[in-house]
């Protein structure tokens, strides 16, 4: 008799994690399916923000960009390429219905994503002043979470500083919050996305 009912409690536990299972994916697709035509419109936008970009910046033969979906909602972001001085790259996102531009990295370059920690490393720098930056995602703003400052002096000795949430901090602080904002996920190179010419 206990062995009937704890067979019959099995399947029903089976059951209802396969139908929990069912639903989870169900509703994924919804969502993505909800994102593809605002993402339509998203690259719509980002046309026209290219063309004023390659507008502003006119004495380049061409301006270089990308799609990619950075913060993991279905809706690409937009990164352009000026190439232009203090003006290197641009990153935009598409928020109801309008272009935002998020970050504008001069003497610089976004350089590796964490895909599942939505999080976008970038490196910029001048005249011995050179930043490494790690921001993170929260849905549509990008949030800085690490800075690493070197500074080079007259002699070509570098020294450095290290910033957490904004606060100064040691390396050692640093290097372990790097590690756990970046846990479990590989880098990329943001260099090898496919960019266009415009």
């Amino acid at each position: 008799m206990n062995t009937t009912t704890n067979k019959r409690q099995k399947w029903l536990i089976l059951l209802m994690a396969f139908c929990l299972l069912l639903t989870t994916a169900a509703t994924t697709q919804t969502a993505y399916g909800a994102a593809k035509p605002t993402n339509k419109k998203a690259h719509a936008a980002y046309e026209a923000q290219i063309k004023k970009d390659k507008a502003e910046y006119e004495p380049y033969q061409y301006l270089r960009y990308v799609y990619k979906d950075f913060n993991g909602d279905g809706i690409d972001e937009l990164i352009t390429y000026p190439g232009y001085g203090y003006c290197t790259e641009i990153l935009y996102t598409y928020q109801n219905g309008k272009v935002k531009k998020l970050k504008t990295l001069g003497q610089g370059e976004f350089d590796k994503y964490y895909k599942k920690n939505k999080v976008l490393r970038c490196v910029y720098g001048h005249m011995g002043y050179y930043y490494t930056e790690y921001f993170k995602f929260n849905k549509k703003k990008l949030v800085k979470k690490a800075k690493r400052l070197e500074i080079v002096d007259q002699n070509n000795v570098s020294s450095f500083q290290y910033y957490v949430n904004g606060k100064k901090t040691t390396k050692k602080k640093y290097n372990a919050y790097v590690k756990k904002l970046t846990k479990g996920d590989k880098a990329k190179s943001v260099s090898k996305l496919k960019w266009k010419k415009y």
